[in-house]
């Protein structure tokens, strides 16, 4: 059942994409598509 993020749910996330941008970039990607 869907529920609303928290707060800690949101940081999660966000870390979570700059994680993963920061591992395209050193796999040598140059562009992502989200």
């Amino acid at each position: 059942m869907p529920r609303e993020m928290t707060i800690k749910d949101i940081e999660d996330t966000v870390e979570a994409f700059a994680e993963a941008a920061r591992r395209a970039k050193e796999a040598g990607f140059d562009a992502i598509q989200l």
